[in-house]
């Protein structure tokens, strides 16, 4: 939960999405667009707590009314 916004079910999607398989980590920090927070930009996985390794990324592209984009980094 970020913000007094419960986030585990995005995240739950985001990693259960085919190809998006994150490797172990032991954080997750979730970047929204704006402080509304209500559209995800990016999801960052990380070893070794929130100064730790990035070891993936899951980019949101704003989404349209028929679909939204994700890409893994």
């Amino acid at each position: 939960m970020q913000g007094g916004v419960d986030d585990s079910g995005i995240v739950d999607v985001l990693e259960q999405i085919a190809g998006f398989g994150v490797p172990e980590h032991d954080y997750i920090e979730i970047n929204y667009t704006d402080a509304t927070k209500t559209q995800i930009s990016t999801v960052v996985y990380k070893t070794g707590g929130s100064t730790g390794d990035v070891v993936a990324t899951i980019t949101v592209a704003t989404p349209t009314a028929t679909k939204e984009t994700y890409t893994k980094t």
